[in-house]
């Protein structure tokens, strides 16, 4: 007797729900995977370009040559990265549009992203001999072994205001009343307000048959206080309206509001049903645009940069770093000095030769015999 032989293939329906589950693995899987390859790239590039522009600033530009602000790409993948150093911020900061997906050359692709900066940039429109051109720059970034995945110019200011993605930093919460609750304020003048946290409260004064009370209560976020009057029983509250006043930047406002005339408890409603302790709504504090340039700097004196307030005209102004001068060759004076000038303000400085073997190692005069 033969036995059949039970073992057989997939059927068509098993076929296509194996296939669906990979489909939808993949469908999940895949987009994964990429965004840990671009996140694993967008690491490697900041990486790279912080210590490029480390190793310039500490070992070559600003300790031979003079100050300036340097701008940084870096290839990965098929995505280019951008960088900056600011001197006015001190700080390294990415550019907010990072990454730009490289659809030509990464030379041509840097240079559209330059062009899509706009404003954020500004171009020094250096000399050729100065050597913040891109072709001695260009010469400098070869010799770090950077195998051509890094593009560096050192030709450009940057606003860093407009470059980076702004980051919010709030400072602590502060009282904005109790119809607003509590606001924080970042440097750049934006604010955040959110509802006071108000804990089960204490009885500070029992009320008796004839004479209020009061029990305070504190915000667990931000400590402001308010006070509700316990009202004597068998009290029948008077109200008056108080009118509505808005609050400016820099003067309070209040809320409309009804008051008891005798035992001058606060109300929300003209019914006397919703107690409150403050009516105050605080001063709104300025709300700054972006900073906008005002005199410019010299080589050494700073400028000023001013913003104004996007509710009232008040400005604010501040200092920006002196530019630095920007040192033409040394020239013969005589045969013990020689000179260099400034090729923005014409300022001279004037210097001993320093002969070696016969000739100034800075301007090439021969030493008098």
């Amino acid at each position: 007797m033969t036995k059949k032989n039970k073992r057989r293939g997939f059927t068509v329906v098993e076929l296509v729900i194996v296939i669906a589950v990979i489909a939808i693995l993949a469908a999940v899987l895949i987009p994964t995977y990429a965004n840990l390859v671009k996140k694993a790239n967008e690491a490697k590039a900041q990486a790279e370009a912080k210590n490029l522009i480390t190793e310039m600033l500490a070992d070559i530009l600003l300790g031979k040559e003079g100050d300036a602000d340097l701008l940084v790409f870096s290839e990965k993948g098929s995505d280019v990265y951008a960088y900056a150093y600011s001197r006015t911020e001190g700080k390294i900061i990415a550019y907010k549009d990072n990454p730009t997906a490289k659809t030509d050359s990464f030379e041509n692709t840097v240079q559209s992203i330059l062009t899509a900066m706009g404003d954020a940039i500004t171009d020094c429109n250096v000399a050729e001999d100065d050597w913040r051109h891109p072709n001695k720059i260009k010469a400098v970034v070869n010799e770090l072994n950077t195998k051509g995945t890094m593009i560096v110019y050192a030709n450009y200011t940057i606003n860093a205001d407009k470059f980076a993605v702004h980051v919010h930093s709030f400072g602590a919460w502060e009282n904005a009343g109790e119809t607003v609750g509590h606001r924080h304020t970042c440097s750049c003048g934006a604010t955040e307000t959110e509802a006071h946290k108000w804990d089960n409260g204490v009885v500070t004064k029992e009320a008796t048959a004839t004479e209020s009370g009061t029990k305070t209560y504190t915000c667990t976020i931000c400590n402001a206080t308010k006070t509700e009057v316990i009202v004597p029983a068998g009290h029948k509250h008077t109200l008056s309206s108080v009118a509505e006043k808005a609050a400016t930047c820099t003067e309070n406002g209040n809320i409309a509001y009804w008051e008891c005339g005798s035992c001058k408890a606060k109300f929300s409603d003209a019914e006397g049903k919703n107690q409150i302790s403050d009516p105050t709504v605080k001063a709104l504090g300025h709300d700054w645009g972006n900073w906008s340039a005002g005199e410019s700097s010299t080589c050494e004196t700073g400028g000023t940069q001013v913003r104004t307030c996007k509710r009232c005209p008040a400005q604010d102004t501040r200092t920006t770093s002196p530019a630095g001068h920007s040192w033409g060759d040394w020239t013969y004076v005589d045969n013990t000095n020689h000179k260099h000038t400034c090729k923005n303000c014409n300022k001279e400085e004037v210097e001993a030769h320093n002969f070696v073997d016969g000739k100034c190692d800075k301007c090439g005069a021969a030493q008098a015999l």
